[in-house]
């Protein structure tokens, strides 16, 4: 007989049945902890499962609406384009108008370039009314409305000119914003084959 059976046979049997019972209750203890460790796995696993669906529910949420934002898009997108056409249309016509209402202008600026000469005559015309009777004072006075209407006019007809300047300048400004407006949708338009 080894040592190891001649201690086991020597073992009182008291202690066999509290080894046993002890060795019990240590089985139910570990029994109870790894039912309580499935338990947590389970609910672990119910929770992830439920965080995954909600995420995938929450996905194609998300995926319908885009979906959805794209079909409306690509249904506005032809009125959008015509009318940011239009506009581009009108801004050119009112560019090449503007081109027209300045060239006028100068021709009006050149015209009024004799004024001058104008007021040099009315200078004599009012040196030659002074000399004359006394009646002829209220006339050099409608000489001198008449030259200051006409420094007003000129100086007007300048200022117009300066302001047709920046408003053509202005519209250039627009149009370029407009076609540069105009551009993402022409692109989204030759993705989408229109």
């Amino acid at each position: 007989m080894s040592t190891i059976e001649h201690a086991v046979s020597a073992v009182d049997p008291a202690l066999q049945q509290l080894d046993t019972e002890q060795l019990l209750k240590l089985s139910q203890k570990v029994q109870h902890i790894l039912d309580m460790r499935g338990d947590l796995s389970l609910k672990v696993a119910m929770r992830v499962t439920f965080l995954v669906r909600f995420t995938m529910i929450l996905f194609g949420a998300v995926t319908i609406s885009l979906l959805l934002l794209m079909i409306a898009l690509s249904a506005r997108i032809g009125a959008l384009t015509g009318a940011v056409e239009t506009m581009n249309t009108h801004f050119t016509t009112m560019t090449a108008d503007m081109i027209v209402m300045r060239a006028h202008v100068h021709d009006m600026e050149k015209n009024m370039q004799s004024m001058p000469t104008m007021l040099t005559q009315l200078n004599e015309m009012d040196t030659g009314m002074n000399r004359m009777d006394g009646n002829m004072g209220n006339m050099s006075q409608d000489m001198n409305t008449i030259r200051a209407n006409m420094d007003d006019m000129r100086q007007t007809v300048t200022r117009m000119n300066y302001s047709f300047a920046q408003m053509e300048q202005s519209m250039a400004v627009m149009r370029q914003d407009v076609n540069h407006m105009a551009k993402p949708m022409r692109i989204f338009n030759n993705m989408m084959g229109r």
